[in-house]
């Protein structure tokens, strides 16, 4: 099984925007987890149907856009969150992706926030 990297940077929020819930370190076995998974408070990693869930009702600030960044900064997956109603639970699938590190941003209309994720 896959290991998860969870890092959060966040640029505008405060701390309590979108705070990761991990153990210590950083890295989490998927062997010790279910195949979904919660990051923070707001998103879900669902291994098995290779879907993100975001729950924009636990998100503590107005999305204009969730994206799935790889690391060339292409924005591989898009959704745009103009018109969604801030209780929501959106998906993003990347069940197309290959393997490898991409960024979860989730962007406000005043500033991101970036998680690395490993899919």
């Amino acid at each position: 099984m896959k290991n998860l990297l969870i890092i959060v940077l966040c640029f505008g929020f405060s701390a309590a925007g979108l705070n990761a819930q991990t153990t210590s370190n950083a890295v989490l076995s998927t062997s010790s987890l279910s195949s979904e998974t919660m990051i923070d408070q707001s998103v879900f990693m669902d291994a098995e149907e290779k879907i993100c869930y975001v729950d924009l009702e636990k998100v503590p600030m107005n999305l204009k856009q969730a994206a799935i960044i790889n690391n060339h900064g292409d924005e591989v997956v898009v959704m745009s969150l103009h018109d969604e109603p801030v209780d929501k639970i959106i998906e993003l699938d990347y069940s197309d992706l290959p393997q490898g590190t991409y960024m979860l941003e989730l962007q406000s209309y005043t500033g991101k926030t970036l998680m690395a994720i490993q899919l």
